[in-house]
C-alpha cells in the first residue's frame, strides 16, 4: 500500500465525522503516527521553537503539474531536507537556502507544496479545518516543545469625546 500524501492525510482530517469529533480527529492522526513527515509538518506549523530561516511569504516557483503519485518527490521522502530551512541548522548561505527551498517546492506535488508553504507561515489551520493545536497535542504528546501563546485580545479604547462649550455673544 502506498503512503498517502501529507495533504491527503490533512484533507482526511477535515472530513472526520463522529459524535465526539475531537476524539475522532485525535484517533485519525494517531492512525497516521508512522509518518515522520506528518509530524515534521505539524511541528513546523505549531511549535514556536521551530523558527523559519526563510523570508515570509511564498517564493516564486514553478508548480509541478504531475498528477498525485507521479511527482518527482513527496514530503515523505523530502522531509529530511527541511532541516536546512528551520532553526539555523545549516551552514549554507541564505541565497542557497532559498534556492534549495524553491527546488523542493518545484519537485513536490502542488498540494504537498501548498501544505509546506502553509506550515512555514503557520497557517495550516486556515486550509484544514479541524486541525488545531489541541488535536495535535492530544494525538502526539510531546511533539510540540513550545506551544504558541495565545495573545490577549487588545482592549479597544475609544477616545473620550471632547465637548466644547460654545459661548454666546
Amino acid at each position: 500500500m502506498a503512503k498517502p500524501l501529507i495533504s491527503e492525510i490533512l484533507k482526511g482530517l477535515t472530513e472526520v465525522e463522529g459524535k465526539e469529533l475531537h476524539k475522532a480527529r485525535v484517533a485519525y492522526l494517531q492512525k497516521h503516527n508512522q509518518f515522520p513527515a506528518l509530524k515534521a509538518v505539524l511541528r513546523i506549523n505549531f511549535d514556536e521553537a521551530v523558527v523559519s530561516d526563510l523570508p515570509k511569504g511564498d517564493p516564486p516557483y514553478r508548480k509541478d503539474d504531475a498528477p498525485a503519485g507521479m511527482e518527482y518527490i513527496n514530503l515523505h521522502r523530502g522531509f529530511k531536507r527541511l532541516r536546512h530551512f528551520f532553526n539555523g541548522n545549516s551552514d549554507i548561505i541564505q541565497a542557497k537556502r532559498e534556492k534549495l527551498f524553491v527546488d523542493l517546492l518545484e519537485s513536490l506535488n502542488q498540494e504537498e507544496a501548498k501544505v509546506l508553504l502553509l506550515a512555514k507561515e503557520r497557517n495550516l489551520y486556515d486550509e484544514y479545518k479541524g486541525l488545531t493545536l489541541k488535536v495535535v497535542q492530544d494525538a502526539f504528546p510531546g511533539l510540540i516543545a513550545k506551544p504558541p501563546v495565545k495573545k490577549a485580545a487588545a482592549k479597544k479604547t475609544t477616545p473620550a469625546k471632547k465637548t466644547t462649550k460654545k459661548s454666546k455673544k
